[in-house]
């Protein structure tokens, strides 16, 4: 296929996607979408799930031995490991198996209320009894993970539209990504680089949204964690949630920062008129604004595409950012906006980089890079709203400079 056919079907695909698969195929279409990098046996879930439902038998009966033993022996057959019992691992071993037992618990009580609107999952019903052994599954194939909130909602749109194997697989395969991986561990130091580079992209896209949420200082976390951890099960309409899932297998987790953009940007004008208590309350109850899809998905066609490694190279970015931050000595930790030796840094104009104008003392600033043009200029956006085309380096009165992480209130997540 030369690069022009190729090209064709891109487009082709890409104009599907944003009209939606079919509901008879969409099933079929996300596990080819999604893979199966981790290799994962169709019939490894009836390994786990059989394993689960001794457990569950050895629990009734009270017989502690038999749980310890299927625990401890399970525990090395678990994500692909192999090797006998030693010793020296049945510490680690033993603490698992307490959080097996924790995790078990906790997926029955999250049970019901996985997808609360369309009320299928309801207590005794036959889908609620497959998504239990799923989560099960999934927690004894993977107890270095575990359950953790927001996995019910992600295998419960799967378990709708696939069968218990492969609902199990594709799970597993979702979660296996880099981003997930982070986010369901709650590894903080990462998830703030999320956050860092979304606000990047958010500047780029939505300006003066960025600018009125940075001016308030609204925590990302409050509301952009669920989002991303439920795939927007937790607020979407569930036909809404599907056609994302189009987008988002396909086009893979950059399109999750774009379709959250797009989220904001269709009620963007809700956002503007608020202020901290009313942001707070939207952002965090989004469930109850009686959103529009067709706006959603309008917006989502609108807004261009974020590829995920210009994401996952931001992210990198930032954490190296943070890391440097949280290691750093010298005048960087006490320096103030209009200290000469910070002043004297030129930006080097890379995207996503933080920055401010100056000729000697702080005129402007801090804002966003969001493009660089041939090295000598750069787009910028303000954290007051206003976007400005600016010459990188001494080319005139102003220039821009590098804003360092430890003076920049945009690190504060």
């Amino acid at each position: 296929m030369n690069a022009l056919e190729e090209y064709k079907v891109q487009r082709t695909v890409h104009k599907v996607l944003f009209q939606g698969i079919p509901p008879s195929l969409r099933g079929t279409a996300w596990m080819v979408a999604i893979g199966n990098k981790k290799g994962i046996d169709i019939n490894d879930f009836c390994t786990y799930d059989a394993r689960a439902r001794d457990l569950h038998s050895a629990i009734a009966l009270q017989d502690k031995k038999a749980m310890e033993s299927m625990l401890l022996d399970g525990k090395h057959q678990s994500a692909g490991e192999t090797g006998a019992r030693t010793t020296e691992n049945d510490d680690t071993a033993q603490s698992q198996s307490d959080s097996i037992l924790t995790n078990f618990i906790q997926v029955r009580l999250d049970l019901i209320r996985t997808l609360p609107r369309l009320k299928i999952f309801s207590e005794g019903g036959s889908y609620t009894e497959n998504l239990r052994r799923v989560l099960e599954a999934f927690v004894l194939y993977d107890p270095g993970m575990g359950y953790v909130q927001g996995m019910g909602s992600i295998a419960g749109v799967l378990l709708l539209h696939t069968s218990l194997e492969e609902t199990f697989v594709s799970f597993i395969n979702i979660l296996d990504n880099q981003l997930f991986q982070n986010l369901f561990h709650m590894n903080m130091g990462r998830i703030h680089s999320y956050l860092m580079a979304f606000k990047v992209f958010l500047a780029k896209h939505l300006p003066k949204v960025y600018a009125h949420i940075s001016r308030v200082k609204i925590d990302l976390k409050l509301f952009l964690l669920e989002w991303w951890m439920t795939l927007f099960t937790s607020f979407l309409r569930f036909d809404t949630v599907c056609h994302l899932w189009d987008i988002l297998f396909f086009e893979g987790v950059g399109s999750l920062v774009s379709i959250s953009i797009a989220i904001l940007k269709s009620i963007s004008a809700k956002l503007l008129d608020a202020d901290f208590e009313g942001l707070l309350f939207i952002l965090t109850h989004m469930e109850s604004m009686e959103l529009d899809p067709e706006r959603i998905l309008q917006s989502s066609r609108e807004i261009p595409r974020i590829s995920s490694q210009d994401f996952h190279e931001l992210a990198d970015k930032m954490f190296e950012e943070l890391e440097k931050r949280q290691h750093s000595s010298g005048f960087e930790n006490s320096a103030e906006l209009d200290d000469p030796r910070v002043i004297g840094r030129d930006l080097m104009g890379r995207f996503g980089q933080r920055v401010r104008v100056s000729n000697g003392i702080p005129c402007q600033g801090p804002g966003t890079v969001t493009q660089v043009h041939h090295g000598s200029t750069a787009m910028v956006v303000w954290d007051t709203g206003i976007t400005q085309n600016m010459r990188i380096g001494k080319g005139g009165e102003y220039w821009l400079r590098e804003m360092p992480a430890q003076l920049d209130p945009f690190f504060s997540l």
